[in-house]
């Protein structure tokens, strides 16, 4: 399996609704996005220990937090909402990049390295 088939087609068909979504409509496809959160934390446990990840795959999950946080001043209600869901899309997109798990952070506990 090559890189850049760690994505499914759903994610892909997914993270374009979103992005149509949220710039054309300024609404938050909410469904979509839980969606590609899930699908990213579970790239964290697929790409530990991986020393290499494909950049399409980075500029994937990058351009969905790049495009929400741009878009969130214009969605009025969810605004709020949405930075927080996609404050934790960009915290597993940093954990991909830093090798790391979600179960590798245990808050109150010293993170020995």
């Amino acid at each position: 399996m090559s890189m850049g088939n760690f994505l499914s087609d759903e994610f892909r068909e997914k993270q374009f609704d979103f992005l149509r979504t949220i710039t054309e409509c300024r609404t938050v496809d909410q469904d979509a996005l839980d969606f590609m959160c899930s699908e990213v934390e579970k790239l964290t446990y697929r790409f530990k220990d991986v020393d290499s990840v494909s950049k399409t795959l980075l500029c994937d999950i990058y351009t969905v937090i790049e495009t929400a946080k741009a878009q969130a001043p214009y969605c009025g209600d969810s605004a709020e909402a949405l930075l927080s869901d996609i404050y934790r899309l960009q915290t597993l997109f940093g954990l991909i990049l830093s090798d790391e798990t979600p179960r590798d952070r245990m808050p109150g506990v010293p993170r020995i390295i």
